[in-house]
């Protein structure tokens, strides 16, 4: 018999006043999302709830906000701390749920890994799952990006450790490696078409996927189409990160 996954908490997205809720709003706000049930909760808040998929396996999703603009994003980031969200300028909000204890132990220990090599050789900074990349649009020189990848690098060839310092909120620049973990049992394609449509376009210049469920390390390169891919449980290397080296698989609880 197949074990039934546990349902997951309903999510409160609390709204700023820039963009009021009424009974109006929320039938559009259903139409445009139709895989998630939504409710009208207190203090200008949408309850966002399962439908058609399961937030516990999707890992991730997008809701559509119609008129979402980047200041009012900025609105609703401040209002809803507790919350991993990321915004693309295209009128939605994705929203990353919490993660399985293997996911939450895989990601200490690569940014600890990558702590640990960029200190050891004086190479550049890592930064964390909680590192947001404030980025021009590749394609819309108006518009602006806000992602946070789980793990991150900046050389000091790049940015001086200096001018790191000196940044006081966001990261204004593309890292030289953006690092993705799948953190859900059917995510691993919004990963990957996050790494090649968002992270690459915009100047990383490596790229790395890690599933631990396919068990595969996906690796992109600046200028080259697609990726390459290698088994989690061989070392992983690169000329762009040098000197590093490291098995992800030792990370997991499975051995080979």
């Amino acid at each position: 018999m197949q074990t039934a996954l546990p349902i997951s908490q309903p999510i409160f997205l609390r709204m700023p006043h820039s963009y009021p809720l009424d009974g109006l709003q929320l039938v559009k706000l259903q139409q445009d999302n139709p895989d998630v049930v939504l409710k009208l909760a207190q203090q200008n808040s949408l309850e966002i709830l399962e439908h058609r998929f399961s937030f516990y396996e999707q890992g991730n999703f997008p809701l559509k906000l119609s008129g979402l603009t980047h200041p009012i994003f900025s609105e609703i980031h401040a209002l809803n701390q507790e919350l991993h969200l990321e915004f693309d300028d295209r009128e939605e909000v994705r929203i990353q749920m919490g993660v399985i204890r293997l996911i939450s132990k895989l990601t200490a220990k690569l940014i600890t890994s990558f702590m640990n090599w960029a200190t050891k050789h004086k190479l550049g900074e890592v930064y964390g799952e909680n590192g947001e990349y404030h980025l021009q649009h590749p394609e819309k020189k108006e518009q602006h990006l806000r992602k946070i990848p789980d793990v991150s690098y900046i050389s000091y060839s790049t940015a001086s450790e200096e001018e790191q310092d000196s940044w006081e909120s966001f990261l204004p620049i593309p890292p030289n490696m953006a690092l993705e973990i799948v953190s859900a049992k059917y995510s691993l394609a919004t990963e990957l078409k996050k790494m090649q449509n968002v992270w690459m376009p915009v100047g990383v210049g490596v790229g790395i996927v890690v599933c631990p469920f396919s068990e595969k390390i996906y690796i992109f390169e600046n200028g080259k189409q697609g990726y390459r891919q290698q088994s989690i449980y061989q070392d992983f290397t690169h000329p762009q990160l040098p000197k590093y080296k490291d098995n992800f698989g030792k990370y997991l609880k499975k051995k080979k």
